[in-house]
């Protein structure tokens, strides 16, 4: 009898610990800074295309937009996951070429 009262004690605890701590990560504020890279020209669909894939697979990165007319991109990344000089290489690496980046005060 004592070994199913403190069983169940031990069950409803754990499920109320559960509720509380998942409650705590509703109320977090946005992790996502805004970065911009420019003089990208990506003249042809297959070059967007390369730059879609890329970016895409690069951890962290929330949203990209690509400014066909400014020949930049505006990436919105999780700077707990990713730093812009992980993006940039990452974006070289890949075979675009950028001539830097300036981080944007969204």
């Amino acid at each position: 009898m004592k070994y199913r009262i403190l069983n169940s004690f031990l069950i409803i605890s754990l499920i109320c610990a559960g509720l509380l701590f998942t409650e705590k990560w509703k109320n977090t504020h946005s992790s996502t800074d805004h970065i911009i890279f420019n003089h990208i020209d990506l003249p042809t669909a297959k070059d967007q295309k390369h730059l879609d894939v890329t970016v895409n697979h690069i951890l962290g990165i929330k949203h990209y937009q690509y400014h066909r007319n400014q020949h930049a991109i505006s990436i919105n990344y999780d700077h707990h996951v990713m730093k812009p000089e992980w993006i940039e290489k990452s974006l070289k690496a890949s075979g675009i070429q950028t001539s830097g980046y300036q981080i944007s005060h969204k």
